[in-house]
């Protein structure tokens, strides 16, 4: 399900903004004067999809509205003066869905929900700032980590979440690059900006449970293909689906709606019911394309940081990379430009890290480039989206960077009685 429309009204008690999505190039591109609210709208998308209520609470607007290309949509309605949201959801349809009110100011209830979970023996608060500390390792986590790592926590803090809404963040991927912070959290060592490169390693003890219990066996192919990310999966069954449409449908599994999986987990335990030759074709056409996708991210990923580095050369291998000069011999990274270091972690991330068919935003992604870079980002964009296939909202204050591309970007300007007058 992917994002066609964002819009707004009351943002800051003068605004009425909408934004809508360019479904056929993926990027759309968003452009006005500082203080119309650019910035604070993508935040305001991040923080309602990753569940982030008090952010959402904290922002000035009268109704924020979502729509989908499944003609559903969301709206959001802030009563601040009660410090109280209320989110709907319309799909179309004559079905009926509960509106839900989250808390929206939290920040003395995450102590409660600890206890009440008997969560307080292992964090406790660092004094005067909003963030916990394990008693195990002494490491931090934010309360959007602590909450993220613990649902059972976030129920008690925001309070339940309808099925509708948890279904609706399980097909609606968003996220935010707030170039600035980016920046700000470069790392002059080579171990963090490989570690932002590389793949995740897959953790879904869960579901391969949930398969042996199905099933007596389970192909040795889907264990030692752990090492992908979950995304790096459910791509791979997404690209099967179109270039093997032979191997579709797979068979019924008994009481598996019952399981909640999501179609990547169903698949998989529907896969193992096939009949030997096929199961093993399968897991095998699987593993093939998985390992096809990472080449051809990794090709990629090297190529344009080739044609952007002056006299450089990246090359990726399953233990990280190398940044080489034209002789072949070898640089750290903290060797990088400032600017050299913001294009490689910024392309890694998009070609590694984000999921395909969500909805990557980005602030201000002239930050730190050279206008040469900047009238070549687009088209590294398209490249980008070409081979991972998600959507795109760039915040701009740069011309250069939109280049000829002026018919894919929304201009969010005065309120119309400023302008009048």
């Amino acid at each position: 399900m992917r994002i066609t429309k964002i819009a707004v009204k009351g943002l800051f008690g003068m605004f009425d903004h909408e934004i809508p999505l360019n479904q056929e190039s993926r990027i759309t591109i968003v452009h006005g004067p500082n203080g119309v609210g650019k910035t604070v709208l993508l935040q305001l998308v991040k923080s309602l999809f990753q569940c982030e209520y008090e952010q959402v609470g904290k922002i000035a607007f009268e109704r924020f509205r979502v729509e989908f290309d499944n003609s559903g949509f969301v709206t959001v309605e802030n009563f601040q003066a009660v410090q109280n949201l209320l989110i709907s959801f319309d799909d179309g349809s004559d079905s009926s869905h509960i509106p839900f009110r989250p808390r929206t100011f939290v920040s003395d209830v995450v102590g409660n929900a600890l206890t009440k979970l008997n969560l307080d023996v292992e964090f406790k608060r660092q004094l005067g700032r909003p963030r916990w500390e394990s008693n195990e390792d002494s490491s931090f986590l934010t309360e959007k980590d602590l909450l993220k790592q613990h649902p059972d926590v976030h129920t008690l803090v925001y309070g339940e979440t309808p099925d509708w809404f948890v279904n609706i963040q399980k097909e609606v991927k968003v996220d935010l690059i707030e170039t600035e912070r980016l920046r700000r959290g470069l790392a002059d060592d080579d171990e963090l900006m490989g570690k932002i490169l590389n793949w995740d390693p897959i953790d879904d003890d869960e579901l391969y449970s949930r398969i042996r219990s199905t099933v007596d066996h389970i192909l040795d192919e889907v264990i030692t293909a752990s090492k992908f990310s979950r995304d790096d999966h459910i791509e791979a069954v997404k690209v099967m689906k179109l270039k093997y449409p032979d191997l579709w449908p797979l068979p019924p599994v008994d009481d598996l709606e019952e399981l909640e999986l999501d179609e990547y987990a169903s698949t998989m335990i529907r896969a193992v019911q096939l009949s030997e030759d096929t199961r093993e074709e399968f897991f095998r056409i699987f593993v093939e394309t998985m390992g096809s996708l990472h080449i051809e991210k990794k090709v990629l990923l090297e190529n344009i940081i080739e044609e952007r580095f002056i006299f450089k050369t990246l090359t990726m291998s399953d233990h990280g990379f190398r940044i080489c000069t034209v002789d072949g011999s070898e640089i750290p990274g903290s060797s990088l430009s400032s600017g050299e270091k913001h294009l490689l972690v910024l392309y890694g991330r998009l070609i590694f890290q984000v999921p395909s068919d969500s909805l990557l935003m980005i602030d201000e992604p002239e930050l730190s480039l050279h206008v040469d870079w900047q009238e070549y980002f687009l088209k590294d964009i398209q490249r980008i989206i070409k081979l991972r296939k998600f959507d795109v909202i760039l915040a701009t204050h740069s011309p250069t960077l939109i280049d000829d591309k002026w018919e894919w970007t929304v201009g969010l300007g005065y309120p119309e009685s400023e302008i009048s007058e």
